[in-house]
């Protein structure tokens, strides 16, 4: 389970930061920044 987690994460994390740059609005980059970051927190953990 821990694998699988953190692959998903990773994963997770890789798709919102090509859709950080695709956004064109602050807001919706900030919350893909977010997303960005919690996938990296996940996967660390």
């Amino acid at each position: 389970m821990p694998l699988i987690l953190m692959l998903f994460a990773l994963v997770f994390r890789s798709v919102a930061v090509e859709m950080r740059f695709r956004i064109e609005k602050p807001r919706g980059q900030l919350r893909w920044d977010r997303a960005v970051s919690w996938g990296s927190y996940v996967a660390a953990f």
